[in-house]
């Protein structure tokens, strides 16, 4: 166990299974509340793995807590896929009638993903026929109108396929059947997408539709996303005009964006806008970033935001366009990059989600977090100088550690001289523990060399 706690976190997946392979029911749950407390992105392949063998040695126990992450991540961050998809996907995988009678009693905080998760390992029939065997609970009554022949769409035929889509699947399927409709013929997926009953469902297929549209005929993508109604159909389709209209000119991409496009889907578009820029002009990307205060989105509107629905107007919480935008930018100019992301507190991380520095060191994958990784790994010495200057504490002690780390790998001599170099303070702190936690786990010995 100190050895895993010890090592990088690229180094961890393999030393985890090892683990995991000796390691009993106790013991994997207090790993578990000791690295994910409150639960991080459940695309982390150490939760991943920590989760498939917990279900094999406690199902009940992977099962209690994942409710509790799922409870507090649906509550700092709607839109990410909570811990508990995973539990639930690995329990189907070992136990699939012990997977269902869980399901039967999850509480509506992760009953959809729950859902999907078991979709997905079990097949769309069975879940119906599941569903359909339970008695009240509303929330399932998406799996009991379940049309298993539409997960077989084929989108080359989509007139047919949009005649077999039932009411209930439309707003599941609608928008990616309509959006590739209108590549090859637009008039007759608008006719289609303007017929749908349901008012969100025609809504993001006409979204998807304007979204083709966007780069051929910008002029009705134009005209069909000023006639949807704000939410995050309109905030996706509003961006990907935006950015089709920043190829051509980016000025009046961002005063049709500032024009039309309320609230924190603003922002998403003028990101989009930013990304057009980033890799020609990335100077202008970054003012236009600058200007409007623009970081990581996903990061800034969670401390922000007391009530989503009516606070963010339709953004719609897609953070992969920004990954990339900053990936590029954090590439140009890490330095100026990284301080946009600090002054716009991208940084900070919503209250509960990280309690404290020790925290931060295994919350990987954001953007900042990455961008700073990638300039430590070609220019650690200067990725420091940075990281030095920012406050002490906090969020900032895991990614002091992430770059120290980088350093040390490539010479654990310079990180020393750097670290011993520093003011005095809660910083040079910082750095000078984590060089000496480095040393000694490479040489135990050598732990009172670094101080």
């Amino acid at each position: 166990m100190d050895e895993l706690r010890a090592a990088a976190e690229k180094d961890r997946l393999p030393l985890l299974v090892r683990w995991l392979a000796v390691a009993d029911a106790a013991q994997v749950e207090a790993l578990a509340r000791e690295w994910f407390p409150v639960g991080r992105s459940s695309g982390d392949a150490l939760w991943q793995v920590l989760a498939a063998r917990w279900v094999e040695l406690d199902a009940a126990g992977a099962i209690g807590y994942g409710r509790k992450l799922a409870e507090e991540v649906r509550r700092v961050e709607p839109y990410i896929i909570t811990p508990l998809y995973f539990v639930y996907m690995s329990l189907g995988k070992v136990d699939r009638e012990l997977a269902l009678s869980f399901l039967a009693s999850e509480p509506s905080a992760g009953i959809g993903k729950a859902c999907d998760a078991l979709t997905e390992v079990l097949g769309a029939e069975a879940m119906r026929d599941w569903a359909l065997a339970q008695s009240g609970r509303p929330e399932l009554d998406f799996l009991r109108h379940l049309d298993v022949e539409a997960y077989t769409l084929d989108f080359k035929k989509p007139a047919e396929s949009a005649a077999r889509l039932s009411p209930a699947l439309m707003h599941f399927h609608g928008a990616s059947l309509a959006g590739e409709w209108a590549k090859t013929d637009p008039g007759a997926a608008l006719e289609w997408a303007k017929g749908v009953q349901n008012g969100l469902a025609r809504s993001k297929i006409l979204a998807a539709v304007a979204t083709s549209l966007a780069s051929s005929d910008p002029e009705k993508a134009r005209e069909i996303i000023q006639s949807l109604p704000p939410g995050p159909p309109r905030a996706n389709a509003g961006a990907a005009y935006a950015a089709a209209l920043a190829k051509k000119d980016p000025q009046a991409a961002e005063v049709w964006a500032k024009a039309n496009i309320q609230g924190a889907a603003r922002l998403q578009s003028l990101a989009a806008i930013a990304g057009v820029q980033a890799e020609s002009d990335p100077a202008a990307a970054l003012r236009l970033l600058r200007e409007n205060g623009i970081g990581d989105l996903g990061r800034q509107l969670n401390t922000q935001i007391q009530s989503p629905v009516q606070t963010m107007q339709g953004y719609a919480g897609d953070s992969a366009p920004l990954r990339e935008l900053f990936k590029t930018l954090g590439a140009k100019d890490p330095a100026a990059t990284m301080q946009l992301l600090a002054d716009t507190g991208s940084l900070v991380f919503p209250p509960g989600w990280l309690r404290s520095g020790e925290d931060a060191q295994g919350a990987d994958g954001y953007i900042g977090r990455t961008v700073l990784k990638e300039w430590a790994a070609k220019d650690p010495a200067a990725a420091a100088r940075w990281a030095a200057a920012q406050s002490a504490g906090g969020v900032m002690s895991g990614l002091n550690r992430s770059v120290a780390e980088a350093w040390f790998s490539k010479n654990p001599g310079d990180l020393q001289v750097f670290a011993a170099s520093l003011p005095a303070g809660a910083g040079k702190d910082e750095w000078v523990g984590a060089t000496a936690s480095l040393i000694s786990a490479r040489d135990p010995a050598g732990r009172e060399a670094a101080k």
